[in-house]
């Protein structure tokens, strides 16, 4: 925050207090996305009725990490996972699948 090379602040101001916490970035225009692995099934994931994440995305659990991005100005664009990495048959195919993800979440041609 010190130098003001990626944001000129937390965006607060004394005179407008309109201006929100968290909105003084100066990386706008450009995106952030989170690629990961998990072991958990994809199934535990978005289900109220699963106990460990209760409904929560994978894009909810590294919310965290997303909002560091968004503090100094980025589009935070949902994220990429592979999972139930040691147990799925699929990860070629969830691995091939991945520029044509980032083709359509970054809206380029890879």
């Amino acid at each position: 925050m010190k130098s003001q090379k990626f944001l000129s602040g937390d965006g607060r101001s004394t005179t407008d207090p309109t201006k929100e916490y968290g909105t003084g970035g100066k990386m706008l225009g450009k995106k952030f996305l989170l690629s990961a692995t998990w072991n958990a099934p994809e199934e535990s994931f978005n289900n109220p009725k699963q106990r460990l994440w209760k409904g929560k995305s994978a894009d909810d659990a590294l919310f965290n990490v997303g909002a560091n991005y968004s503090f100094v100005g980025y589009t935070v664009v949902p994220g990429h996972y592979c999972y139930d990495v040691f147990h799925n048959k699929h990860i070629k195919e969830d691995l091939e699948n991945y520029p044509k993800y980032l083709e359509e979440v970054l809206n380029c041609k890879l």
